[in-house]
């Protein structure tokens, strides 16, 4: 039986990926990355790599919040009565102090910052998010990391509709790139959409032509 080939994917869930491929290959996870780099040039195995790095974060994020999730569950409709005395009993089981506290705990933290980095945009775009960035394109899960990197958008990029121009330009040119094979056809808004949108309202600045394509811009997202 033939193994999967892991294709890299420009995306916010890269290091999900790698863990699927592992798992599924069953492989070790230093044979399962030496098996990936050994089908890829020295800038690929660096785009890969660099992926994998930056969305580990992301990863270790999602993780409290599903353990968050499912702990909710289990207490709020009293699960463990099925199978347990009480719910100390069930800690006790999940050795709830040592793996599960600390992902609520972080989780919590987690929703703090998110919460305020929504609300510095919203203050520094002067609208809601929502009314910003398309329902279309937002991902399901808002990541802290996403929302790191929109703040950075915002901060360098005052006005919201030139920003959004400049995302969705990005979007456009990651899924023009993708060739079929880099699993990036994705239309979700990610990370390497925002820095690309960055880049580029920069460069604008620097053009001498750059205050007559703002006008264009605003005129185009009018």
């Amino acid at each position: 039986m033939s193994q999967p080939t892991f294709t890299l994917a420009c995306s916010d869930d890269t290091a999900v990926q790698f863990l699927t491929y592992s798992q599924t290959c069953n492989l070790p996870y230093q044979q399962a990355l030496g098996k990936i780099l050994s089908r890829q040039t020295s800038q690929q195995q660096l785009a890969t790599i660099t992926a994998i790095l930056m969305t580990v974060p992301q990863l270790d994020d999602a993780l409290a919040e599903i353990t968050t999730i499912a702990y909710g569950h289990v207490m709020e409709n009293e699960l463990w009565q099925s199978t347990f005395q009480s719910p100390a009993a069930f800690n006790t089981h999940t050795h709830f102090e040592e793996r599960v506290e600390p992902l609520l705990r972080r989780h919590e933290s987690n929703t703090r910052k998110k919460n305020n980095l929504r609300r510095d945009i919203e203050a520094r775009w002067e609208a809601g998010l929502d009314s910003i960035i398309p329902s279309s394109i937002l991902p399901p899960n808002l990541g802290q990391h996403l929302l790191y990197d929109l703040k950075r958008l915002a901060n360098i990029c005052p006005d919201p509709q030139i920003a959004r121009q400049h995302i969705k330009l990005a979007i456009e040119q990651r899924l023009d790139e993708d060739d079929g094979t880099r699993g990036t056809k994705r239309k979700c808004l990610a990370r390497a959409d925002l820095k690309a949108a960055a880049i580029s309202y920069q460069q604008r600045l620097m053009s001498p032509s750059a205050h007559a394509r703002g006008i264009q811009l605003r005129h185009e997202t009018g």
